[in-house]
């Protein structure tokens, strides 16, 4: 691309020779301005865009999944993302649309500079570092649905954040809006991380993993005055892989003032929800039995006033790496509230592309 700036501005300045003097300065004006514009195009550095398209087919006739309706069967897309990024020097940027309804949702629209060798600082529209299970891009989760706790936590919102690691520790903090505007109440988060041989990266399973033992071990402190005076949490969450195998784990204690919805998991009308003064968590296991096909299990607990638990079983067909492929899962929910039996979920989704 540069090579085609340069051409276009030399190409325009020997037009221009015709009725230029050479005894004045606008030739010298004209050499500033095209050393000006090319070296604006080298000082953009790297830049690049993606496309992600998820879409899910899902069926049950149980009552928590249908709430006395008719049956769950039909199709769904799960996204239709669009993500484009860019650098200029120490700054970068990062813009990203959701196409999956008839309205483009905005996800990302941040901006960040790197601050030294120190931390990267940003500013703009992003998702807080929580939960590792919420903020893994959807072409690298395991199951189609986050977890109960990844999907609580799974939102964007405006605010500034900064990250860093020394060594094998790396750390994160953002302060957030809180979906209250610019009101003066706000989202805090604090995450800190232990990688060991590097950690196992933004990426659930066993799929591309070393043979040597890695993991990633994330402590969460979350704290909202948005809703009702200080509601907070504390969490803590694992994952690792060693060769074929990956087990990844998660839990969360929420104080009595905090409570969340994790809205589309396993697709229910109204989700599942977790109580203040409750401990959700989770255990996923998964292996790579063949090198395109990976079983993984996945059994979580909600700990609320119904005391929801989910148990999941999925097989994960690759292609190309993982930029394509498919998902076979089956998903049962019980459930202590007496209005409901216990339902079975199934579901067959498909995913091409990236975000990143």
């Amino acid at each position: 691309m540069n090579k085609f700036v340069t051409s276009a501005l030399a190409l325009a300045a020997i037009g221009t020779a015709n009725y230029a003097d050479p005894t004045d300065n606008e030739w010298l004006e004209l050499d500033r301005e095209i050393n000006s514009l090319t070296s604006a195009t080298t000082d953009m550095g790297g830049g690049g865009y993606a496309v992600l398209v998820r879409s899910s087919f899902t069926h049950s006739s149980d009552d928590l999944a249908t709430l006395g309706g008719d049956d769950i069967s039909g199709f769904k897309m799960e996204d239709v993302r669009v993500s484009a990024w860019g650098e200029a020097g120490d700054y970068g940027w990062r813009i990203s649309y959701n196409l999956e309804s008839s309205i483009a949702n905005l996800e990302d629209a941040f901006v960040y500079w790197l601050c030294g060798d120190y931390f990267t600082a940003m500013m703009g529209r992003y998702k807080p570092r929580t939960f590792r299970s919420a903020h893994i891009y959807e072409e690298n989760l395991l199951f189609i649905s986050r977890t109960i706790l990844g999907e609580a936590f799974f939102f964007y919102d405006e605010g500034i954040g900064a990250r860093g690691d020394f060594g094998e520790f790396g750390w994160s903090v953002d302060i957030m809006n809180g979906g209250n505007g610019q009101v003066s109440d706000h989202i805090w988060s604090l995450r800190g991380e232990y990688n060991l041989n590097g950690g196992v990266g933004g990426v659930e399973g066993a799929h591309g993993a070393s043979d040597d033992l890695v993991g990633t071990v994330g402590l969460t402190y979350y704290n909202s005055d948005v809703i009702s005076g200080d509601a907070s949490l504390f969490g803590v969450d694992f994952a690792g892989t060693q060769g074929p195998l990956s087990v990844a784990g998660e839990m969360a204690s929420f104080d009595d003032d905090l409570s969340m919805t994790a809205s589309n998991v396993f697709r229910l009308p109204l989700g599942l929800t977790i109580d203040g003064d409750s401990t959700p968590w989770s255990f996923t296991v998964s292996y790579l039995f063949a090198p395109e096909f990976e079983g993984a299990l996945r059994y979580q607990n909600t700990d609320n006033a119904d005391d929801e638990t989910a148990a999941t079983l999925a097989v994960i067909w690759y292609h190309q790496g993982m930029n394509a492929k498919w998902n076979a899962e089956v998903s049962s929910i019980s459930t202590d509230n007496t209005a409901f039996d216990d339902t079975t979920v199934f579901q067959v989704g498909v995913t091409v592309g990236s975000s990143n």
